[in-house]
């Protein structure tokens, strides 16, 4: 499924279903930095955003079926201008009538095109995303002369979990799109630094300058010259998935080390390797503890995953993963500790399907339930709900063992069951004879909800 800007999409009287997903982050997982600390460019710069780029939303439904709307806007306004005042000696926002400043140059902001895609039939342990991101950058003198214009393109996947928090409805998309508009301001400062004249130190980054020509002349003093280090210009994110994303990791159970690395350097990288070490019952069971990266160009992001299965065990086992990442053999970056729990098998299984013994005690016979459960839908409507129908029958159980709800005033509707026709007489016939003034009805549908064109 594809989402555009809010202004644009989802059509009016169009509906998006989302499956579920989920995630298991252990241990610390720092977010990916921006680029290294360098000494900024002496320039007066005005960034210009416009404020539609701030205002931009995307809506979708979750899958609870509730429209969320999702700020994408502001999170690509405040990437630009941090960046920005890391790139530059000062960078001017709004006029200031006390102390008016006299830009050297302005760099106007434009995001021609994005999207925004999950993919809902692909799940593994959670929903895998793509954000997509064309902008062009227009840089001007003082006087309002074009010097400069570039177009950037952010292509960036992730695996989408559902907040763990309440019915499990929403995804975590808030850290995705951030990460997202990280990269893209990275990249369009970075071009800035290269076109602004600084040069950088290695050959193969020189002739890429070389084929973006410093576009600018300096006012004052002249561009500080820097050789930053492919060492300082690596970032990199440790996540420990499981396989069923039910946050319990069991013996038994496959699971993965992701590590996604960026270079923020001016350089391109290569050499790189990523190598995990730690409990020795744990690491003997990866097939490979070092994997070697792929060659990393100037604000690349590269993933790759270490899988295995966990180690059997009676007790539950402490254990620690530490992920590094070296170059030519050399650390480059801080090691990231992942810290996790081994659990027997069998401690995930849920007990929500045992019912417990009934309690003869408590009885409601005024209490009536009408339960309605549909998994199975036809296939031009929508994907099977896998534990609708089974969810049905254990509210069903439930009030009847200890809701004290007779027998007799259960109406249980499951898949071929739950047709229109047997709804209706449902509430028509069965529970219009059952009930008075001082009944109380409990209703309860599991099923997928769909917004009707009308809205």
């Amino acid at each position: 499924m594809t989402f555009s800007p809010a202004n644009t999409w989802p059509p009016r009287g169009s509906s998006v279903l989302i499956g579920t997903a989920l995630l298991l982050i252990v241990g610390c997982v720092p977010r990916l930095d921006s680029s290294p600390v360098k000494d900024p460019l002496p320039y007066t710069v005005k960034l210009d955003i416009p404020s539609s780029i701030a205002q931009q939303t995307f809506r979708y439904t979750d899958s609870c079926g509730q429209m969320r709307e999702v700020p994408i806007g502001r999170q690509i306004e405040k990437a630009l201008r941090e960046e920005a005042s890391r790139t530059f000696k000062t960078i001017v926002s709004e006029p200031d009538r006390e102390n008016v400043t006299h830009p050297d140059h302005v760099m106007t902001f434009e995001v021609r095109e994005w999207s925004f895609h999950l993919d809902k039939d692909a799940l593994y342990d959670r929903a895998p995303a793509t954000l997509r991101m064309n902008a062009l950058v227009r840089t001007s003198d003082a006087q309002g002369a074009v010097l400069r214009e570039t177009e950037f393109r952010v292509d960036r996947r992730e695996r989408l979990r559902l907040e763990q928090v309440g019915r499990n409805c929403d995804y975590v998309i808030s850290p995705f799109i951030r990460d997202t508009a990280e990269e893209l301001a990275a990249k369009v400062f970075l071009d800035a630094r290269l076109a602004f004249g600084e040069q950088p130190s290695s050959p193969s980054a020189s002739q890429e300058s070389a084929s973006h020509p410093s576009a600018f002349s300096a006012t004052g003093e002249s561009p500080p010259s820097t050789t930053p280090s492919a060492s300082s210009a690596l970032r990199f994110k440790a996540l420990l998935l499981d396989e069923n994303g039910d946050l319990i990791l069991e013996s038994g159970e496959h699971v993965r080390v992701r590590v996604d690395v960026v270079n923020t350097g001016t350089i391109p990288v290569q050499d790189v390797s990523v190598s995990l070490t730690g409990t020795p019952a744990v690491l003997d069971l990866f097939p490979a503890t070092t994997l070697t990266l792929p060659p990393l160009q100037p604000a690349q992001t590269k993933s790759l995953e270490f899988m295995a299965t966990l180690p059997p065990t009676l007790q539950p086992l402490q254990a620690e993963i530490h992920v590094s990442l070296t170059q030519s053999g050399k650390p480059i970056a801080p090691p990231q500790t992942l810290s996790l729990t081994i659990q027997p098998a069998g401690t995930g299984l849920d007990d929500v399907d045992r019912i417990p013994a009934p309690r003869s005690a408590f009885q409601q016979p005024g209490t009536h339930l009408i339960a309605i459960g549909i998994s199975n839908y036809p296939p031009s409507q929508t994907k099977l709900r896998k534990y609708a129908s089974m969810d049905a029958q254990r509210i069903a159980d439930y009030f009847q063992a200890i809701g004290g709800v007779p027998a007799s005033n259960v109406m249980l509707l499951r898949d071929s069951q739950a047709h229109r026709a047997a709804v209706d007489a449902a509430f028509t016939k069965w529970l219009s004879q059952r009930i008075d003034k001082s009944a109380v009805v409990i209703v309860y549908f599991s099923g997928q909800a769909m917004v009707a064109p009308n809205g």
